[in-house]
């Protein structure tokens, strides 16, 4: 499981090519390495960070990592099944 906290993230510069350049690579890698889907949590507080999370899920487009984006920490920690306190670090 992935566990992305943008919450705290500020003045953010990349643009689609590098999102485009990360997914990629992380298509590749899990083509190589995952033998099960992996969940992936986006953890998002603005329609900025919303829009970059779900750019590079779309990006992407993979069947290897189950992606969700969402404004609130109880649901990720439903999501991930995990206890709320280890995202709270």
């Amino acid at each position: 499981m992935r566990f992305i906290d943008l919450t705290h993230a500020k003045n953010i510069s990349v643009n689609s090519d590098d999102l485009y350049n990360i997914a990629s690579l992380r298509r590749k890698y899990a083509a190589k390495a995952l033998r099960e889907k992996v969940k992936v949590a986006f953890f998002v507080n603005n329609p900025f960070t919303f829009g970059m999370a779900r750019m590079y899920e779309n990006i992407l487009d993979s069947t290897s990592y189950d992606i969700h984006i969402y404004y609130s920490l109880e649901e990720v920690a439903e999501f991930l099944d995990v206890d709320i306190s280890l995202l709270k670090s």
